[in-house]
């Protein structure tokens, strides 16, 4: 059960990590530069570090997402790893004209956030038996995590029928800070990344 917890969180902070790539429609001309021009294009080798702080304890730069493979039309392989629990987990990020989404190895398709998010704005996908929620709470909040003050877009996830819930602060080059409430609490915070 705490295996299924954690790797359960590694996936949710990994969906909450959003690089707004681009994929065009088949019948488009093939783009030869990022089409949005809110998110710079990533490249292999980007890399995020996060802090993971627990029980009141801090663990620096003990969860990174990492670019690891363009699969071109602006598709992204992308691992994430919290290395204090030896759990990786690896998804496709992809944006199309209705938002971007994250694929998992199973092919369960999330909206992480679509592309004029306005607070209150609410989606859900479906994961084995759960239902999954995702709520824009705010549109420009400071946050002040190692790295810096950055302005984010604040997003409430959370699962019907639980009690456990996630705070997510995302900019526009990725995720921020992770803050997971309920029976696990656990926090990621931005300590570096190379784009």
């Amino acid at each position: 059960m705490k295996t299924l917890k954690l790797k359960t969180l590694a996936v949710v902070v990994l969906l909450s990590t959003t690089i707004f790539t681009s994929c065009e429609k088949d019948e488009l001309p093939k783009p030869t530069t990022n089409p949005n021009p809110f998110e710079p294009a990533m490249k292999v080798g980007d890399e995020a570090y996060y802090n993971v702080i627990m029980n009141t304890q801090t663990h620096e730069n003990n969860f990174s997402i990492r670019v690891i493979e363009d699969l071109g039309n602006f598709k992204l392989k992308v691992v994430s790893v919290l290395q204090m629990f030896g759990v990786s987990d690896t998804v496709i990020w992809y944006e199309d004209n209705t938002g971007f989404y994250r694929i998992e190895e199973d092919g369960n398709k999330t909206l992480i956030a679509s592309p004029n998010p306005n607070v209150g704005d609410t989606s859900y996908h479906v994961s084995g038996n759960d239902t999954i929620y995702r709520v824009v709470l705010e549109i420009d909040t400071a946050i002040t995590v190692p790295l810096g003050t950055f302005n984010c877009m604040k997003i409430k996830e959370y699962i019907g029928g639980y009690n456990n819930y996630s705070i997510e602060y995302i900019d526009d080059k990725g995720l921020v800070k992770f803050e997971q409430y309920g029976v696990s609490p656990i926090k990621f915070e931005l300590n570096s990344r190379n784009y």
